[in-house]
């Protein structure tokens, strides 16, 4: 067993949680069935009890004893993306613990993309709740230092591995009958899933539900320390034309993953800047790229403000 697995097991017996690196971001572990630990998670990220947990398993015999019915789509789409990001979110077993699910009947779960996570969960031999390992509404950690910047190493245990190389959160879809609902894009997009499932009859649309019913639907999320605003136009130097002084300027990489992967690094180095706010140059073309979904989503719920003459963001 690898040693820093070892360490991870005794810390979770001593009380403490575990900064878990996965494909997408880090986040902040706690066996499911350990209650103690899971109100730890809410109260160390300051998380309200309203917003659920996602369940991380290391294999599909260790998550579907968490549902109670399980559809052969699913077994489609495990093939497909899991381990990877993609979360789905179904009714769950009474085993799952309301606390986990904020009372919901539905559970969201997944299979990281992660040897040192996979190697854990297997040694564990039990799946684990996992929220984003940041203070609540706060940027997403992407490497261990992060982590370490925002918790006590009282609380948490950080199991060190290379950057997280997908960037941003998961996407999370739930499954009904013949109908796939997106309740959070991420770099899975809707074309991609539409392609896997509609040989089955399903149909795949995007939630445009107020009502939070799955991890990561708030308004005001993933924010950096200082405002946000976001410009777009069709050229950096058009966006720059009427802004103010004030800025720390970003501008992310024109290819879509690349651009997810470093875009939590790049608002956490702009936070740092001595300038009083962050712009953001968005390319207006980016507006009608299926793959940049996942990312204009975390741009807008992190920004305080956007500038856009074509109108909605």
């Amino acid at each position: 067993m690898n040693n820093e697995i070892k360490t991870a097991l005794e810390a979770i017996q001593n009380g403490k949680l575990i900064g878990l690196p996965t494909e997408t971001v880090y986040g902040l572990a706690a066996p499911f069935n350990n209650l103690k630990l899971i109100e730890k998670i809410f109260h160390v990220k300051k998380r309200p009890f309203y917003d659920p947990l996602i369940i991380h398993g290391h294999s599909l015999n260790q998550l579907k004893p968490l549902i109670i019915n399980w559809p052969e789509i699913c077994n489609v789409l495990a093939e497909k993306f899991w381990p990877g990001p993609l979360t789905l979110v179904l009714e769950k077993s009474s085993i799952v613990d309301d606390m986990i699910t904020s009372g919901l009947e539905t559970v969201a779960i997944r299979i990281p993309n992660n040897e040192l996570a996979l190697q854990l969960l297997k040694e564990l031999d039990t799946p684990m709740a996992a929220p984003s390992a940041n203070l609540f509404k706060q940027l997403s950690p992407t490497k261990a230092s992060d982590v370490k910047e925002v918790f006590s190493s009282k609380d948490v245990f950080v199991l060190e591995d290379e950057n997280c190389n997908v960037g941003i959160e998961s996407t999370i879809i739930k499954i009904d009958e013949k109908l796939i609902t997106i309740l959070r894009p991420g770099i899975i997009d809707k074309k991609t899933i539409q392609e896997i499932v509609k040989s089955y009859g399903y149909i795949v649309e995007v939630s445009n539900n107020d009502k939070i019913t799955s991890p990561g639907q708030m308004e005001e999320h993933y924010c950096p320390t200082k405002p946000l605003h976001l410009f777009i136009a069709e050229s950096f130097e058009k966006a720059k034309e009427n802004a103010s002084e004030n800025y720390e300027w970003t501008v992310l990489p024109d290819d879509h993953l690349i651009a997810a992967r470093s875009l939590y690094s790049s608002l956490r180095k702009a936070s740092q800047s001595e300038k009083e706010m962050i712009a953001l140059y968005i390319k207006d073309s980016y507006l009608i790229d299926e793959n940049w979904v996942g990312i204009l989503d975390r741009l807008k719920r992190a920004s305080t403000k956007i500038i856009n003459p074509l109108g909605e963001l």
